[in-house]
């Protein structure tokens, strides 16, 4: 059993974590508002187009918001873990090491 401290959190890192985790729910948007607006010009309603067209702005917009979040929240962690301490993992490893002269 090992054990680590996690000390620093990549601001970076964090950010594109964000994006991953963003990608499904802002592509459902996107897909919502890109079908209001195709539907709403198919059958010439201009309120359903005006009422799509947020829907494909909001996910820039989401992402945006979430990945300086994370950063900041990354930021803040990094600061109280230098003063307080870090996230203490206990990691066991399953596999033993194998030994150079070991014949099965």
């Amino acid at each position: 059993m090992k054990d680590y401290e996690v000390l620093e959190i990549n601001k970076k890192s964090f950010f594109k974590t964000t994006i991953y985790f963003m990608i499904i729910p802002t592509l459902l948007l996107f897909i919502v508002g890109l079908g209001m607006v195709v539907i709403g010009l198919i059958i010439k309603e201009t309120f359903m187009v005006v009422m799509g067209i947020p829907y494909l702005i909001m996910p820039v917009i989401l992402i945006l918001i979430y990945g300086l979040v994370g950063m900041l929240v990354a930021l803040v962690y990094n600061k109280l873990a230098k003063r307080f301490g870090g996230l203490e993992l206990k990691i066991v490893e399953k596999n033993p090491p194998v030994e150079a002269n070991y014949l099965p």
